[in-house]
């Protein structure tokens, strides 16, 4: 059965696209919204003064050009108060651990550790002793470094000061100055990797999960043995997870 195109009414795509326009922009004038989006001059001030008198958008204090408005700010933050981050991530985190046949968590940062919200078993034999509301060091973790990468230098600097640097392998980053050197690497790649570091062959790789304003609020990863995700198997592992978490991204209005 062939499936229906969906219906598109046009003033209601054009309001969107006014709205998502001043988002990206910041402010713009008259001119420059009608023009940059291709809209009939007439079309555009109907709709600008239909959606300002409801507070979606408002003038600048010189008057001469448009932002967004409260109302939005509003409507946003009832709608998160609905959202649940850890209802909205599990069909994500099963489908993941599906395709991959790995097991996968999610965690959220908590002073100076990370804790787990979530855990989902993967096909593959392997156990690891997870369980939610677990908590786990952020040195010694691919999901405690994916959570920790994005936050300003205060805090990082704030909780790596605090960080006691116990080693529980060989390979366990030893040190605040290497913490800080792998910290950047992971924002330069976008995921975070733990290569036996917590556990003797054991590998992890981690993502951010990202709220509507670009802030990182969770960390997804991806677990098992060495031999599970080898070097050879990386790409194929990071492809998924960073698909799989920019789809809870995007569910929880981030828009990159």
């Amino acid at each position: 059965m062939n499936k229906k195109t969906p219906y598109i009414v046009p003033a209601v795509k054009r309001t969107f696209d006014i709205l998502e326009f001043l988002a990206a922009r910041g402010e713009a004038t008259f001119v420059e919204i009608y023009t940059e989006l291709g809209l009939p001059k007439s079309s555009a001030y109907q709709l600008l003064s239909t959606i300002e008198p409801r507070g979606y958008i408002r003038r600048t204090q010189d008057g001469m050009k448009y932002c967004l408005g409260l109302r939005l700010y509003e409507l946003g933050n009832l709608a998160m108060k609905k959202f649940d981050l850890r209802a909205e991530a599990i069909p994500i985190m099963k489908a993941m651990a599906e395709k991959t046949k790995l097991a996968c968590h999610m965690a959220v940062l908590d002073e100076n550790e990370g804790v787990y919200l979530t855990h989902i078993e993967g096909a593959n034999p392997v156990r690891l002793n997870a369980w939610e509301g677990k908590r786990i060091s952020l040195h010694a973790s691919a999901m405690g470094k994916a959570l920790l990468a994005w936050e300003d230098k205060e805090k990082i600097d704030k909780i790596i000061d605090s960080t006691l640097f116990i080693k529980t392998t060989n390979k366990t980053i030893a040190n605040p100055e290497q913490f800080r050197k792998q910290l950047s690497k992971v924002r330069e790649m976008g995921w975070a990797l733990n290569d036996e570091e917590w556990h003797p062959s054991i590998r992890a790789i981690a993502a951010p999960v990202r709220d509507v304003s670009g802030k990182v609020v969770a960390a997804i990863d991806i677990i098992g043995l060495s031999s599970d995700l080898s070097d050879k198997n990386l790409p194929k592992f990071v492809k998924i997870l960073l698909k799989f978490t920019r789809d809870l991204s995007v569910k929880l209005g981030y828009r990159a």
